[in-house]
């Protein structure tokens, strides 16, 4: 099957879906993952649906730090580290060896971990723990008792590899914050993308004069490659109007903690949103707007009319709430809404509608591997109410 083929399938698929559980008119966005297929299939019922496509935030992030990773420095050293671990995880004696001097030594007693490729910061795990059981780990392994020469040889690390373990795991960790952040399942995370990846990209990826050569190689593959992936590359202004607005650029601006777009490297960029933001507030009829079909909001009455809460020009709407000063990003943006839904009843509903789209796809995919961990060969009759009914409790438990 090509491609193709398949992206016309999974269209087919989610229209169904949709159609099925009456949601044709109650979806705002689809969050999926990099895939061609689901990309071109979301991509090809925007028009017909309405809806946004944004791709997993969490997702495009860990393909850029895959990118640094696979790098042959980083490569080798995650092989051998990854290959430490597994030696005392795959030998009892080994890791009672390994417990035995961390008690000894009034150490914590903690295990190894093992990174996994289909786990997202699973190699940040694996070394920050193994740096932490250094010292016990070197000991256990220079024992011949538990390790012969052959096998020490293998697994041998030198002290500036040991170094390079700790700058990699310093690398990381922005990384995963960031990860983290927009895996959440209780806020608002579309619109903290952008500032999220500029951040990343000015603050923590930036090379410096203090770098070695092996942080300067880490920083600047990841850093041109989310650059790419999230289109936050420098371009000259007569470029811009190549580059698409994404939901995430409309988002922030509907954030009242990052409206200003201090993170678009172009003012063209920047009023190309606005511009767009500014088309969907006309659109809007604030006369009797409904949110999700069936919530109604912000009428119009004769008072509005005399006092002016209502503005009938939809720009000057617009140009109020740009004046409104910008919040901090620890605030909730949500409460500013809600105390204001009637100053800007026009963007209030463009903003619920857009800014309750995810940034990653994570917590469905936490459903689906539930899902899979429930549903095995040798329990695979459950109907669907029993497997909801199991896959909450897993969730609430």
């Amino acid at each position: 099957m090509t491609e193709s083929h398949t992206a016309d399938h999974l269209e087919d698929e989610i229209i169904e879906i949709l159609e099925k559980w009456n949601l044709s008119n109650k979806v705002t966005g689809i969050t999926h993952d990099n895939a061609s297929n689901i990309t071109n299939a979301v991509k090809n019922l925007e028009d017909q649906f309405n809806l946004y496509s944004s791709r997993c935030a969490a997702h495009t992030i860990q393909l850029a730090i895959k990118k640094g990773l696979d790098e042959n420095v980083c490569s080798r050293l995650l092989k051998t580290a990854s290959l430490i671990v597994a030696a005392f995880r795959q030998s009892p004696k080994r890791s009672k060896a390994l417990q035995l001097y961390l008690q000894q030594t009034g150490q914590k007693q903690l295990t190894l971990l093992q990174s996994c490729p289909t786990r997202w910061n699973s190699s940040l795990a694996m070394l920050d723990r193994l740096l932490t059981l250094r010292t016990a780990v070197v000991a256990v392994i220079s024992d011949r008792e538990y390790f012969n020469t052959k096998i020490v040889k293998k697994l041998e690390m030198l002290e500036e590899d040991w170094d390079k373990c700790e700058v990699l795991v310093k690398l990381l960790k922005p990384l995963q914050l960031a990860t983290t952040v927009l895996c959440s399942e209780q806020q608002i995370t579309i619109s903290m993308v952008r500032p999220l990846i500029g951040s990343l990209l000015t603050k923590h990826l930036c090379s410096n004069q203090t770098d070695c050569m092996f942080a300067t190689m880490f920083k600047n593959t990841v850093s041109t490659d989310l650059a790419k992936r999230f289109s936050m590359e420098s371009v000259s202004e007569k470029n811009t109007n190549e580059i698409p607005v994404n939901v995430s650029q409309i988002a922030s601006l509907l954030d009242p903690r990052y409206k200003n777009l201090k993170f678009e490297h172009s003012e063209e960029i920047k009023y190309r949103i606005q511009s767009i933001v500014r088309s969907k507030i006309l659109s809007v009829n604030h006369i009797s707007t409904t949110v999700c079909g069936n919530t109604q909001i912000a009428k119009k009455t004769i008072l509005d009319e005399l006092m002016g809460q209502f503005s009938d020009d939809d720009v000057d709407e617009f140009i109020r709430y740009l004046s409104e000063p910008q919040i901090n990003h620890n605030e909730n943006p949500c409460l500013w809404w809600k105390a204001r839904e009637n100053v800007y009843p026009e963007i209030s509903v463009l903003a619920k509608n857009i800014l309750c789209i995810p940034a990653s796809s994570a917590s469905s995919e936490r459903v689906f591997s539930t899902a899979g961990n429930i549903i095995t060969p040798k329990r695979n009759r459950m109907t669907p109410y029993h497997l909801s009914a199991l896959v909450f409790l897993k969730n609430n438990d």
